[in-house]
């Protein structure tokens, strides 16, 4: 007796990880008589499900660019601040950065079974 099982299943897997970076650029405050010289600067961030910024960065008065890690598809919105001590200036200006979605998730999964038998 011939028996023949065909089956094809599609496994439901972890979803892919999706992360993207943005790297970020500023220019050193013009020197003021009064103010200090910053030390560094601090990079902020918030997302679109938080208008609370929160350090992502921070600097050496040398470097003026960070390089952020963005794990989900929305956009954040990021300041930079110099510090000198623990005295931190007022914020940059505002830069918002948009990442892209996943690609679009696959519909109608179906299954086909074949069954063979051979009966003598």
């Amino acid at each position: 007796m011939l028996q023949t099982l065909v089956l094809l299943l599609l496994l439901a897997a972890a979803p892919l990880a999706h992360a993207a970076s943005a790297t970020l650029g500023w220019d050193a405050p013009v020197p003021q008589a009064g103010f200090l010289t910053p030390e560094g600067y601090a990079l902020f961030r918030h997302d679109a499900t938080s208008s609370t910024f929160v350090e992502v960065c921070r600097t050496p008065a040398a470097t003026l660019r960070c390089t952020d890690t963005l794990p989900t598809a929305q956009v954040y919105t990021y300041h930079v601040k110099s510090y000198a001590g623990s005295q931190l200036s007022g914020p940059s200006n505002e830069v918002s950065v948009p990442i892209p979605g996943l690609p679009g998730t696959p519909r109608n999964l179906s299954v086909t079974v074949t069954v063979t038998v051979d009966v003598p």
